[in-house]
């Protein structure tokens, strides 16, 4: 977890449902990162180099369970954190979803989807 020092951000993959349950990417405060860690175990949060940031999302294990517990990051053996086969990628959405998510971002500039794309 970083310190209350550090310039690092933390980002947590909220689900939207008022458009479709896409993930939006939320930039959590100082304050709430102590709490909102917790709720992440090893393989549902990610650290980013070259942007320094954290991200935090259930999408990328679905199946793990929130620990509570921080310090796993720091004392695991490093051939412990390496998994011995990489998952595959999720699923693409539908074009038809990723155009319908699109238009109702945009729909006030009056932008409408080509024909082309659907």
């Amino acid at each position: 977890m970083p310190g209350k020092s550090s310039t690092v951000m933390v980002f947590e993959w909220q689900p939207n449902y008022e458009f479709g349950g896409f993930l939006q990417h939320v930039h959590l405060m100082k304050a709430e990162v102590p709490m909102t860690w917790m709720l992440y175990n090893q393989s549902t949060r990610v650290y980013d180099l070259s942007h320094n940031e954290w991200d935090l999302c259930d999408a990328l294990d679905p199946t793990s369970i929130p620990d509570g517990d921080w310090e796993e990051d720091s004392f695991l053996p490093t051939s412990a954190l390496a998994p011995s086969e990489p998952t595959p990628p999720p699923p693409l959405p539908p074009l038809s979803s990723f155009l319908w998510d699109i238009e109702a971002y945009f729909s006030h500039y009056e932008v409408a989807p080509s024909a082309q794309y659907t």
